[in-house]
């Protein structure tokens, strides 16, 4: 099963295999052009992580490296939204702890 992380947007691996299939190719159709095990292609299509190698590989055969780039710059602008936003609450809870704590100081 695949997460979406973007509404709209498709997952790196229904890219490749939308693409895949419209060759009409099989996972080890591709495979053979891409040079790599058909597991591979199979892990990549299921959203798994693959050797950086072999990624490339099968997206070069697919002419689909510009959306592997994209797929990334949107993970990292995700993960980055991320933090932000952790390091805000975490510091909105700092201020909120230290005046409760200047709080109880000033009530003994």
């Amino acid at each position: 099963m695949e997460i979406f992380l973007f509404p709209g947007a498709l997952t790196l691996g229904a890219k490749v295999r939308m693409a895949r299939v419209g060759r009409h190719w099989r996972q080890v159709d591709l495979a053979g052009q891409a040079g790599v095990p058909q597991t591979a292609v199979s892990a990549l299509e299921r959203g798994l992580n693959i050797y950086p190698k072999a990624e490339k590989q099968i997206l070069q055969s697919l002419g689909l490296v510009s959306d592997g780039i994209e797929h990334y710059q949107r993970l990292i602008t995700a993960y980055q939204a991320t933090t932000q936003l952790r390091d805000y609450f975490q510091k909105r809870l700092e201020f909120l702890q230290d005046g409760q704590r200047l709080e109880n100081r000033n009530a003994n």
